[in-house]
């Protein structure tokens, strides 16, 4: 009894040398180009969703590869044309094709242009996110050499009107955030640490990725057939779309700066950073501000809307004013944010001879 224990825990001790020298070979742990604890949740991901939008039926998998943009895994070298944002970029709940990304890279195969943008929102991510970026996630990925980055910004800023993120030294990129998303960690260690045990494993990583590939991913249906308001509106549920003329008339740009000047501080400074960091890597910022489902009601989006399209223009960046010309309706919203397949059309028609002339 005695000798078929030791023999046991020999074969077990055996064993677990062999799991960790393979581990040590075979993962990241040691590796430069590591991914740390970054937020996993960004990675490798699939998930089959029912949706209806307009009471049309959309049934897709929503895909993230290894190096964190939505679809099939592609090589690093691919990534010349990328569109970062939050969930309004991503789109997960939307077929691929029917995103805004989705509708642009079809119109640039039609022009038979050799343009194919990814697209890397990550939910809830604001510039402090996009800035995080550069280093919790584009280090991470080799010969990462985009030519153009498009920031689809504006309604994410809103959690920090009220709050000055920025730290004494732009340089330390360390800001003041409690989401993760923006962090692109976890806050709590614990999970920090479950997320880099599972970034580096490369035993976790294999099972991970036969997983995706022979096993069905998790599935959730949504209705987004009628308009929901989700995350309390200023103004409450608008039947209308208030255009960038008709804010002009309503509001006084100079005293919403004046009354908002640490806003206006903080998030110029907050893109400045943005745009250097993006011109270190040799790529070329185009900024797009945004519109929620009542256009420019609120304040806050058009306060925002305003220092986007003064910093780009001073600066000479290039910029496409969706805000100022745009034009929705209240089918082109599920929620205050979020556009249905019609809004993303509409948006990505928009904004396809701007970035055409651009990338030529």
């Amino acid at each position: 009894m005695f000798k078929s224990l030791k023999l046991i825990l020999i074969n077990f001790s055996l064993l677990f040398l062999f799991i960790f020298f393979l581990e040590i070979i075979f993962g990241d742990w040691f590796k430069k180009n590591n991914w740390g604890n970054s937020l996993r949740s960004e990675r490798l991901k699939k998930i089959t969703y029912n949706v209806k939008f307009n009471n049309q039926k959309f049934n897709h998998i929503y895909k993230k590869n290894s190096l964190g943009f939505r679809g099939e895994e592609i090589d690093s070298n691919e990534l010349k044309f990328l569109m970062m944002g939050g969930s309004t970029t991503n789109e997960r709940f939307t077929p691929e094709d029917l995103t805004i990304v989705g509708i642009l890279n079809s119109l640039f195969l039609k022009d038979k242009k050799k343009i194919k943008i990814f697209n890397g929102g990550v939910d809830g991510q604001s510039t402090i996110g996009l800035i995080n970026n550069f280093d919790k996630w584009f280090l991470n990925i080799k010969n990462f050499k985009p030519k153009f980055i498009i920031y689809y910004i504006g309604i994410n800023e809103r959690f920090y009107f009220n709050y000055d993120p920025n730290p004494e030294n732009l340089n330390t990129g360390k800001f003041k955030t409690m989401h993760a998303f923006d962090k692109m960690s976890k806050i709590s260690k614990f999970d920090q640490i479950k997320d880099y045990i599972k970034n580096n494993s490369f035993f976790l990583k294999k099972g991970k990725i036969v997983q995706l590939k022979y096993f069905p991913g998790r599935i959730r249906q949504e209705n987004y057939s009628e308009f929901k308001a989700t995350y309390g509106l200023e103004h409450g549920v608008s039947d209308n779309f208030y255009s960038q003329e008709l804010m002009d008339k309503k509001l006084n740009i100079s005293l919403l700066k004046e009354k908002n000047n640490e806003y206006v501080i903080s998030l110029t400074k907050r893109l400045e950073h943005l745009s250097l960091l993006t011109s270190k890597i040799g790529a070329k910022p185009i900024f797009v501000n945004q519109v929620l489902n009542d256009g420019q009601l609120s304040e806050k989006m058009y306060l925002t809307n305003y220092i986007i399209r003064e910093f780009s223009l001073k600066n000479n960046h290039r910029f496409i004013d969706l805000a100022k010309s745009i034009i929705l309706n209240k089918k082109d919203f599920y929620d205050e944010f979020h556009t249905t397949p019609s809004g993303s059309k509409k948006i990505a028609e928009y904004l396809y001879p701007k970035l055409k002339n651009y990338f030529e």
